[in-house]
């Protein structure tokens, strides 16, 4: 069947292969393109949640400061 090919087309032996191997190659890579879909969507929800425990820490530390401040100017008044 190979030989009929050549025949044919006129194309080489070498070019069948090569169009074989970057074919399987290719498709290697959509594989690993869509496996690591779900690492990337894992890795964004783990960031997102990490700022936002990052932003409500903060918040608690602020209000802490803000009332230890407040705390302070009501004993001075006093």
């Amino acid at each position: 069947m190979m030989k009929d090919k050549i025949e044919k087309t006129g194309h080489k032996k070498w070019y069948y292969r090569t169009r074989l191997v970057l074919g399987v190659f290719l498709l290697g890579v959509c594989f690993v393109s869509l496996a690591a879909i779900p690492v990337g969507i894992t890795y964004k929800i783990a960031e997102n949640e990490l700022r936002a425990t990052q932003e409500h820490s903060e918040e608690d530390s602020e209000n802490e400061v803000s009332s230890s401040f407040d705390t302070k100017k009501e004993e001075c008044n006093n």
